[in-house]
């Protein structure tokens, strides 16, 4: 059960798995357009991945709960639901998350299992930051 949950219902057992359990979250938005989807899928991928990610060095590639809260992070600051907003907010995330510049990087380095959450959080966080300008931008 514990594996199960932390893949993401097994998402993350995919090949590329974080990036397939990404697409999944943006899937997800879009079929359940509501505020509150990205909302609980950050507070499901932090809780998870926060209680039952192990405790010691490393971040397993088939854990995948915090790409749901990173990916999720974006949507919620975001607050964009069609699917070209989605897009962007997909490949930023991913390659923010797969390049990990700073400061993911050093979010990277906390001790388990917050390293394995916070590198995601920072890598949407900075998504999130770079769409809103992006829009801000757009809107002058």
């Amino acid at each position: 059960m514990r594996k199960a949950l932390l893949s993401f219902f097994g998402t993350g057992l995919a090949p590329a798995g974080g990036t397939f359990t990404s697409a999944v979250v943006c899937a997800l938005v879009l079929l359940l357009p509501h505020p509150l989807t990205p909302v609980v899928l950050l507070a499901f991928g932090c809780a998870l991945t926060l209680a039952l990610a192990p405790r010691s060095a490393g971040d397993p590639r088939w854990i995948t709960t915090d790409e749901v809260a990173g990916q999720s992070l974006v949507v919620v600051v975001v607050q964009r639901f069609d699917w070209t907003w989605l897009l962007a907010a997909f490949l930023l995330f991913r390659a923010l998350d797969i390049a990990k510049p700073q400061p993911v990087r050093a979010a990277e380095r906390l001790p388990n299992p917050f390293g394995v959450l916070a590198d995601d959080i920072a890598a949407g966080a900075v998504a999130a930051a770079l769409l809103l300008l992006l829009r801000w931008r757009m809107s002058t």
